[in-house]
Order: C-alpha cells, then sequence, then structure tokens
C-alpha cells in the first residue's frame, strides 16, 4: 500500500500541502484528486494510531461487503469513518445500509456522503450512482391518509384490506394511487381514488349522504274494489222455439195435404165435368197446397236447427217464451181456401 509522505511546496506565498486524510485509509486516488487533495490543509493530522486502527476498519469493511455480510461492513466502515472522517467510508456505509434495505437509514446516510464537500473525491461514477439511488429511495418513502368522514364513525378499506378502527383514521402508505372504500350504516357507501406522494400526508374528507327512503303517502290508499261476481251460468237451452216452429212446420204440412188432396178431387170432378169453375178450384187448391208445403219444409228445418244449435249469448228469459201464444186456422169456402196463423208472446 502506497503512503504518501508529507511534502512541503512553495506557491507563491509560503503554504503548506498535505495528503488528505483518505490517503492514509488506502485510496490511491487520480491525479485530478490528488490535486484537489494537496488543494486543502488538514486541522490536525491524525495519529499513527488513529491512522492504522481506521486502516484495519475500513480493510474490515470492504471484505464484509465482498462476504455479502452487510451489517458487519455497516459497523466496520462507521468505525473507519468515526476514526478519520472520509466520503469513502460514507459512500461505503451508506452501500451496507442500502444492501439491508434500510430506508430511512440509507436515505440519511447517501444525503450525507453526497452533502460532503469531498464527494468529489470517491470518483464521478460513485456520486452519479448515488444521486440515482437516492431518489429511487426516496420514491419508495411512504406517505400518509388522514381520512375524516361527515359523519364520523366509518369503516375505511383501502385496496381491499380494512382499516383498523373507524373514521377518523390515519393510514401509513406506499406511493401510489390506491382505492378508498367507506361504509356507515344509513348511509350510502362512498368509493374514491387517492395519491399519495412519497413522504407526504394527504388530508381527505369524505362527506356521507343518507340512504334514500322511500316517501310514505299521505292520503290513505283507497281500497281495491271487490273482484266483480263470477258470471251467471249459462242459462238452460229452451226447446219452445224449436217446438214452436216445428208446429208451425207441421201445420204447414197438414194444410199443404188438405189443399193438395181437394186439389186432386177437384181435377177428377174436372175431368168428369169439365166447368169453368172447377178449373180454377183445381189450380187454386194446387197452389194452397205447394205454398203450405214450401212453409212447413221452411220451418222444419228451422226448427231442426233451433233444436239442434246452442242459445245465443243473450237468450230471452224462458218466461218470456213461456207466455207466448200460436194460432193456426185453415179455412176453405167456395171460391177460396187458405190458412191463417197467429203468434203472440
Amino acid at each position: 500500500m502506497r503512503k504518501k509522505s508529507l511534502t512541503s511546496t512553495l506557491i507563491g506565498p509560503a503554504t503548506l500541502i498535505a495528503t488528505s486524510s483518505f490517503v492514509l485509509l488506502g485510496y490511491t486516488p487520480s491525479a485530478h484528486a490528488q490535486d484537489a487533495a494537496e488543494a486543502a490543509k488538514p486541522a490536525k493530522k491524525p495519529d499513527a494510531k488513529t491512522t492504522k486502527a481506521a486502516r484495519e476498519a475500513y480493510g474490515a469493511g470492504q471484505k464484509a461487503f465482498e462476504a455479502g455480510d452487510f451489517p458487519t461492513a455497516h459497523t466496520k466502515f462507521k468505525e473507519a469513518n468515526d476514526l478519520i472522517p472520509a466520503p469513502h467510508a460514507e459512500y461505503w456505509l451508506a452501500l451496507s445500509l442500502d444492501r439491508q434495505d434500510k430506508l430511512d437509514e440509507s436515505i440519511a446516510a447517501y444525503e450525507a456522503f453526497l452533502a460532503n464537500p469531498d464527494a468529489a473525491k470517491v470518483g464521478a461514477e460513485q456520486v452519479a450512482s448515488a444521486q440515482t439511488r437516492l431518489a429511487e429511495l426516496k420514491g419508495k418513502v411512504p406517505g400518509k391518509l388522514s381520512l375524516v368522514t361527515t359523519p364520523p364513525g366509518a369503516l375505511v378499506t383501502i385496496d381491499g384490506a380494512p382499516v383498523e378502527g373507524v373514521a377518523p383514521v390515519t393510514s401509513e402508505l406506499a406511493p401510489g394511487m390506491h382505492k378508498v372504500s367507506v361504509t356507515l350504516e344509513g348511509y350510502e357507501p362512498q368509493e374514491l381514488q387517492v395519491e399519495v406522494k412519497p413522504g407526504e400526508t394527504v388530508d381527505q374528507g369524505v362527506q356521507l349522504l343518507p340512504v334514500q327512503q322511500p316517501v310514505a303517502a299521505v292520503a290513505a290508499v283507497a281500497a281495491a274494489p271487490p273482484p266483480p261476481p263470477p258470471p251467471p251460468p249459462p242459462p238452460e237451452r229452451s226447446a219452445v222455439p224449436a217446438i214452436v216452429t216445428l208446429s208451425l212446420a207441421g201445420a204447414g204440412l197438414v194444410t199443404g195435404t188438405i189443399f193438395g188432396v181437394k186439389a186432386l178431387q177437384e181435377k177428377q170432378d174436372f175431368e168428369d165435368m169439365p166447368t169453368t169453375d172447377r178449373a180454377d178450384d183445381v189450380e187454386r187448391y194446387a197452389l194452397i197446397a205447394d205454398m203450405s208445403f214450401g212453409i212447413a219444409i221452411t220451418l222444419g228445418v228451422t226448427g231442426i236447427v233451433l233444436l239442434t244449435s246452442d242459445p245465443p249469448a243473450e237468450a230471452p228469459a224462458a218466461a218470456t217464451l213461456d207466455k207466448s201464444r200460436f194460432t193456426f186456422a185453415p179455412y176453405v169456402g167456395k171460391k177460396s181456401g187458405g190458412a191463417s196463423a197467429s203468434y203472440a208472446f
């Protein structure tokens, strides 16, 4: 290990240029670093015993760091720095804490190293690396969310995890966006997105709205009308219309038969003794017989239809039909004949 002896150089006025303490720790500076070191004069040179102890502690720290024993490395680098403060020891001390994931202590150690006016003596690459790592660690510093609800007492969940206690609550959260849910019996649930920044506290208020209750009717609801009575059973089919119609058909059949027989008799008399009167009688009796048979056929068909078909939707009352009256009377004169029928209801 090189050990630079104390030298004196006369630059302008007599100025004593001495080596920096980091040389005593075994560090071989670059030409630029040597010039910077020679430009500074330490307040007091450490004695040989202190220098030796600092050198041994620093070497032990390097061995522990390379072996992955970061707690021991941190202890040794701190011991060396306490004996002889040097930016090299501060740099490796910060690295040892960083490897142990000690967030707050690592940030403090990197800040101390970068604040050291002699930090550049460690090297530009190391300084830049320390600055980058410090920014990364500061981005991981948890923030806080202070949540207040109106009314208080609401249950809070953050990213699906329930928060202990009821609002108002304060929770430490990682930087970034978080989903916050707030529930309170009798109030509408609320959900919101909250951004937490590193090392900052976010004050968030939540106004809860009561659950809308159905409005009671002011006026009493009118009672529903009773259901309509069931329709009456269909009236029994009445055979009276069919019987009357068939009776008329029968009367027409009888009338037609009577006048048909008389027409045949008059025809025979006319053949025995032809006269004009007898010819008229034959013709008249035959016409009446034809008309009677035609009426009998028509009414007979109608009566059969009434007897076999369903009653109409609104059939006339049976009592009304029972009071009906039918009258049929055939008549025969010397020069005329026929039948009369009447139906009263």
